[in-house]
């Protein structure tokens, strides 16, 4: 298969380049622009939940009549009402004591309200008449004050916040906000937004008017992911060019697996496009294909072209193919890149195979969230190792002349020297630690297990959660207007929202009061009618942290103290959170199941050991959990986080966590198949396990410092972020690739494969069956290195 496709490549390499140009220039425009809508714009962003949870049933009635019943709330602040609410309150509560209703105040009752009325009201008149608009809430008018118990939640306390809140039907059909409700909805905005003149004139130049509404926080949200993706990219690429440049000591080297991660990523977000037609997909897989896309194709780009420049070097005097439909010139270039694709290829398909099984994983969990996350790195892995095969071989064949002579650029070769694969292995770094860890196995060993076992200890506490308003950077003026205006009760977003249906609406609002009795409990507002009988009611809590686990302990006894024959929804942040863990470890174990199964599997297919696959999903778990215990102490214990800009929370987001197990593991996979392949070839020619240990770590230590590095600045430009979530995805990803890249690949590794001595490649006979890679290598010259007693090592070919 390898051998034809080398063939292939190595016959039509222009059109193979030419076709992915074309790819590239038809999925970009297409993801652009799209068919008639550009993919951000059809993107959601959306707060995670589980679909099938009660919390998901009391959002969703909630709602309901969103679309008929849309709601845009405007903050108004440095007011100054005075006592004129307070006043109100106390007149309704003296006709209510006194069996009366409540009556109308007299002129002038309440002077300071009546100003605002005279400033805003004719504009709320104006507003109240647009097309589309049901209702105006608004606590200025001094009748409705008096009249209406509703307008205590349009102020605060104070007197200092109030809000407006506009009810307009954008309903276009079947529940839908289409283009007539967008127009409605952005009129109502923009009028909103000109009361700030009217206030200023009243209240004097400090006062302010900050509309918010469900659609422009979803599309702030978007705005930054898509800014923070142009940010990342624009650190990520350059380095990564950079670091190319400084492993291969060339420009044109460094550029080609550069070009198979832009051709990946295009086209990934064409396919993510697509897939917006099927279902709906969130804003965050774009930044999961960026990462992917960037890191995995450069990885492979750099595996395919190392070994491919090694073969030529070997393969300098070798004698060439006569094959028809290639040019003369580049006959000679065919065996090297037969034995690349046979030995390199091999590896990025298996690895591929492995990181995209991985992030499968995903979709066993219940949240869509995650199944699109999944989607869009299962597709970004698939497409670059097509790359990797395809395109990146044809580019690498057209200068096989240029790759096969010693670089021009020998002052910016700083670590090439030392990076590539020299014929005196004396010289390399990644040789002497491979023989200095095969003397000496016991000490790595014990120290890497020490080290990974002491940052596991932050794991024992830590705390999942879902953030809400956290998740937008504190600069988000969504955010910043939410949180100014938390104090009054119409804006102000609740841990815990109950959703509830009783014959007697009483009943309802008695359990409301005996509920605020309770520990942590600071207020439960009056039940407020929503349709359909149901009726819903707000609980505050004396803590601050809307994911606290006090919170999520009270939505559990909540709702295991629902009254009989009452009709309960448990939802709000606290509730949400709770439910969304529950799903987490509901699909956590077929999600293991497939990781696991499928990794024994494809390990066993390269390797044909037993032993091999259990050692490497026993190390790659350790190191991720390691891993996931450093992002714990920085993220939720607070240590060093304010140096990444960001927040201490009570916990990690708990989607991320899930991201680390899927994607994480995958790629430590990924730099598992690296290293083990190398060895594998060398155990099959020479039967000498020792020699394998050594080889492998010579050839493959370079190949996965290189691409380490290049995935650690990838991942590191994603904590340049503004949005928390995004932060300790790079974080965590990035400390996951230095542990498993150093500690793990080149010390932990090596020393277990050396005390396994030829036990490693163990397998029953029934098993045993060489694969026909493995004949072909029985039958080729390969590079394996070797010392004598005097410790002189030496590079054999065969």
């Amino acid at each position: 298969m390898y051998r034809a496709l080398a063939r292939h490549v190595a016959r039509y390499p222009k059109r193979i380049i030419a076709g992915w140009m074309l790819l590239v220039v038809v999925t970009a425009s297409i993801a652009l622009w799209g068919f008639g809508t550009p993919l951000f714009d059809r993107l959601h962003s959306d707060l995670p939940q589980a679909q099938t949870s009660q919390s998901y049933r009391g959002n969703a009635i909630m709602e309901s009549e969103q679309a008929s019943s849309y709601s845009i709330v405007a903050g108004l602040d440095h007011l100054d009402l005075g006592d004129d609410p307070a006043r109100a309150r106390e007149m309704r509560a003296r006709a209510a004591a006194g069996g009366a209703g409540a009556a109308a105040p007299p002129a002038g009752a309440f002077p300071r309200l009546q100003a605002l009325d005279d400033a805003l009201g004719p504009q709320l008149d104006r507003i109240a008449h647009m097309d589309g608009v049901s209702q105006v809430a608004s606590v200025f008018h001094p009748t409705l004050a008096a009249l209406d118990p509703a307008t205590d939640e349009l102020v605060n306390d104070a007197g200092t916040h109030a809000a407006i809140i506009v009810t307009v039907n954008a309903d276009d059909g079947g529940g839908v906000i289409g283009a007539r409700g967008k127009a409605r909805i952005d009129a109502v905005e923009k009028a909103l937004d000109d009361l700030q003149p009217r206030l200023r004139d009243v209240v004097g130049d400090d006062a302010s008017v900050s509309v918010t509404h469900a659609r422009l926080l979803e599309s702030t949200s978007i705005a930054e992911l898509k800014r923070d993706l142009v940010v990342s990219e624009s650190i990520g690429i350059p380095v990564s060019i950079i670091i190319l440049v400084l492993v291969f000591g060339g420009v044109l080297a460094a550029l080609m697996p550069a070009a198979g991660a832009i051709v990946a990523i295009s086209t990934a977000l064409a396919v993510m496009l697509g897939m917006t037609y099927i279902g709906e997909q969130q804003s965050f897989a774009v930044n999961v294909i960026s990462v992917l896309g960037l890191g995995l194709s450069i990885d492979y780009g750099l595996l395919i072209l190392s070994r491919y420049r090694e073969e030529l070097r070997a393969d300098a005097s070798g004698t060439a193919l006569v094959l028809p439909g290639i040019a003369p010139a580049r006959q000679r270039y065919v065996r090297p890149l037969e034995a690349t694709l046979a030995s390199a290829g091999r590896t990025v398909l298996f690895s591929a195979i492995t990181v995209a099984v991985s992030i499968l994983g995903m979709l066993v969990f219940e949240p869509n969230l995650l199944r699109s996350l999944g989607v869009a790195g299962v597709s970004v892995v698939v497409l670059a190792a097509a790359c990797a095969l395809t395109l990146v071989p044809a580019l690498a064949f057209l200068a096989s002349a240029r790759l096969a002579r010693p670089s021009r650029w020998r002052l910016l070769r700083l670590v090439g020297p030392q990076l590539e694969g020299q014929r005196d292995p004396a010289r390399s770094p990644w040789y002497r630690l491979g023989r200095t860890v095969n003397r000496h196995p016991w000490p790595f060993l014990l120290v890497s297990v020490i080290v990974l076992l002491t940052c596991v200890i932050p794991v024992g506490h830590l705390q999942l959660r879902n953030s809400m308003l956290e998740l937008l950077s504190a600069s988000n003026p969504q955010r910043i207007t939410l949180e100014k205006f938390s104090d009054v009760e119409a804006m102000a977003t609740t841990p815990i929202t109950i959703v509830a249906r009783a014959d007697d609406p009483d009943e309802v609002r008695a359990w409301g009061e005996d509920i605020a009795t309770w520990d942590h409990v600071r207020q439960v507002s009056e039940p407020r009618p929503i349709g359909d009988g149901y009726r819903y009611m707000r609980v505050s809590l004396t803590d601050d942290d809307r994911g606290s686990p006090e919170a999520e302990q009270l939505v559990t006894r909540i709702r295991e103290h629902v009254p009989k024959g009452m009709t309960v929804y448990v939802t709000g942040q606290a509730a949400q959170q709770h439910d969304f863990v529950a799903a987490l470890a509901r699909g956590l174990p077929g999600c293991l199941a497939i990781i696991m199964g499928a990794t024994l599997i494809l390990l066993f297919a390269m390797t044909r050991s037993i032993i091999v696959p259990i050692k490497a999903l026993v190390i790659n778990s350790l190191s991720l959990v390691a891993a996931l215990g450093i992002c714990t102490w920085v993220f939720q214990d607070g240590h060093g986080v304010a140096l990444l800009g960001a927040p201490q929370l009570g916990g990690l987001e708990s989607y991320v966590v899930v991201m680390m197990l899927c994607i994480g593991f995958g790629l430590s996979m990924d730099y598992e198949v690296f290293l083990l392949a190398r060895m594998r070839e060398t155990y099959v020619i020479t039967g000498d396990n020792d020699r394998a240990v050594v080889t492998g770590v010579f050839h493959s230590g370079r190949i996965i410092t290189s691409a380490a590095g290049i995935l650690v600045c990838v991942f590191l430009a994603f904590c340049t972020s503004s949005m928390i979530a995004l932060k300790q995805v790079g974080f965590v990803m990035a400390v996951a690739v230095v542990l498993d890249a150093t500690i793990v690949r080149l010390c932990l590794v090596p020393s277990l494969m050396t005390l396994f001595g030829a036990l490693n490649w163990w397998a029953p006979r029934w098993l045993h069956r060489t694969s026909p890679h493995e004949t072909a290598l029985r039958g080729e010259e390969w590079d394996t290195v070797s010392h004598d007693a005097e410790g002189t090592s030496r590079v054999h070919r065969g």
